[in-house]
């Protein structure tokens, strides 16, 4: 598969992973997480097995009765709806594809340079994504060679995988399909350790409060 790696060193919480397989996570997150698992078959096998429990329980859960008509009025519903599943079908790879794994391709095609890169701070490029809300922002970001990202505290969850390059946190390195988790508690400031640029995405709750 494009883009896995079998040594990845950062991992979703298995709080969100669990949020992930029951649907309960909102859509940049869950667009995030099956981008990661395209990259991680460590973490495709744990969701996996939570979709197996999850089955098993929903099995011995005795059925409802439904009013009648309900089922047409679903699937008629259904099929009124365009698809916008992240493990959709997509664009045709092109040589940039491999940094850009299948769901999130669906959503951005494979061309980074075709993309609406806006300069967020110096050093730093962005482009918006369409899955994100008021209150989530979800982006792409570009941290040129050996720029940082200001310090900075959150007011809600943060979620990084980053797609190409290395970026460097107090905890550690992160490399491509590796996951970084931040929040409430957290303050940090992210650099670019080498030449190469970093291109990761983003999912932010709450917004920043940057102090730099």
């Amino acid at each position: 598969m494009q883009g896995e790696s079998t040594a990845l060193r950062h991992h979703p919480q298995e709080n969100v992973l669990v949020e992930y397989s029951t649907g309960t996570l909102h859509q940049a997150g869950s667009v995030l997480i099956a981008t990661h698992l395209a990259m991680c078959p460590t973490c495709r096998a744990e969701v996996e097995t939570l979709d197996a429990v999850g089955g098993a329980l929903l099995s011995k859960i005795e059925p409802a009765e439904i009013a009648d008509g309900l089922l047409d009025r679903v699937l008629s519903h259904i099929d009124e709806t365009p698809e916008t599943d992240a493990t959709s079908a997509g664009t045709t790879p092109s040589t940039q594809a491999s940094v850009i794994p299948r769901p999130l391709r669906d959503f951005i095609g494979d061309d980074l340079s075709s993309l609406n890169w806006v300069e967020d701070r110096p050093g730093i490029d962005r482009v918006d994504l369409p899955f994100g809300t008021d209150c989530i922002q979800a982006a792409l970001f570009r941290v040129r060679g050996g720029g940082s990202v200001p310090e900075h505290t959150h007011s809600g969850n943060e979620l990084v995988l980053i797609l190409a390059g290395e970026l460097t946190d107090d905890d550690g390195s992160y490399r491509p399909g590796d996951v970084a988790q931040a929040d409430e508690s957290v303050t940090h400031a992210p650099f670019v350790p080498c030449s190469d640029s970093c291109i990761c995405l983003a999912i932010i709750e709450g917004g920043l409060d940057l102090d730099g």
